[in-house]
This record gives structure tokens, sequence and C-alpha cells, in this order.
């Protein structure tokens, strides 16, 4: 009886609003988005990021009936203000992830705050990424999370924007030489 959602971000809390938004010394500059409560816990878990969160709760299925209505998109764009710098696109890498950070990605564009899809710093990429290995059952499952969260550093390492130019392509394969 005591567990709710936090009215703010939508995370799972036994106080309204969550320790996490009722922190004053986290970010409050900057939302990362996500699919699920737990993927808030994963991602504390790392404790490499320090900003606030906003839980989607789910994403983009249309075969399963699951349409932007149903998510939690227009609670996300009302909490854009003007002390907000950026948002954190940190939605699984599949069909329906994409989907989603595709839709977000538009609802989004013509707000003036910068939207990154991942993490920026290579540390919290592998936080993620360690702490998704934790949490992962299946094997195929963790090899899919694992090549996704590879190529997610690789593209942090790399500064690269969501949608490179094509001619970004070739250099975002190639490492820096030892």
């Amino acid at each position: 009886e005591k567990i709710k959602s936090c009215t703010i971000c939508y995370n799972i809390t036994e106080t309204d609003p969550c320790v996490i938004c009722a922190n004053p010394r986290r970010d409050h500059h900057v939302i990362c988005v996500v699919e699920e409560a737990n993927d808030v816990m994963a991602i504390e878990k790392t404790g490499q990021y320090r900003g606030l969160y906003h839980v989607l709760g789910g994403v983009l299925n249309p075969l399963e009936g699951i349409t932007p209505e149903s998510l939690r998109i227009k609670e996300l764009t009302a909490r854009i203000n003007d002390s907000l710098s950026e948002i954190i696109l940190a939605i699984n890498p599949d069909v329906q992830g994409d989907t989603t950070v595709l839709y977000l990605t538009e609802v989004l564009k013509s707000r003036k705050i910068k939207v990154r899809f991942g993490f920026s710093k290579i540390e919290e990429c592998w936080g993620v990424l360690i702490s998704s290995i934790v949490f992962s059952m299946e094997v195929v499952e963790l090899l899919f999370l694992i090549s996704q969260s590879l190529f997610q550093c690789l593209l942090a390492a790399k500064s690269l924007s969501l949608y490179p130019k094509p001619k970004d392509w070739g250099q975002a394969w190639r490492l820096p030489h030892a």
C-alpha cells in the first residue's frame, strides 16, 4: 500500500515526490528518459548518472495497441522548461525502442533542448552495461544487449550524433590508433 508512482518522474516510490526528484543535489537540468522503473534502478546502481528521470511506462508497439497516448510522453513534454538543458533517451535498442526514440526525437525537435540517445561518457556506458549484465537472465538477450551497448559506447567515444551524415559512417567504425 505504501508503494506508489512519483507524480513528477513516474518512478516507483514510497514518498511523493520520490527521493530522486526531491534531492537538491541532483542535476535538475538533465532528464534521462527510460522505459520502466527497473531501468531507473539499473542506472542508479552504476553511480554514474546524477540527473533526473522520466519513466515512460513502456515503448511504442502498435501491434500490441501501445500508442503515444498510452505512454507518458505528454507528461515528459510538460516537464520541459527554461532550466532544462538536456534530455537523454536511454531506451532499449530494439525495434520498439528505436521506434520510440524516433517518435520522441520528432516530438522534442521543436523544443530548444539538446536530445541525446544513450550516454555521452564512456564510463556511463560501461556502468550501464555492467548493471544490465548483472540483471540479465537470458543468454540471447545478454549477447544482444552487449553488442548494442558496445555500439553505443563506440558512438559515445566518437561523439557522433544520433543520425550522422552518410560521409561520417566510415569514420564511425574506425577506432583510434594506439
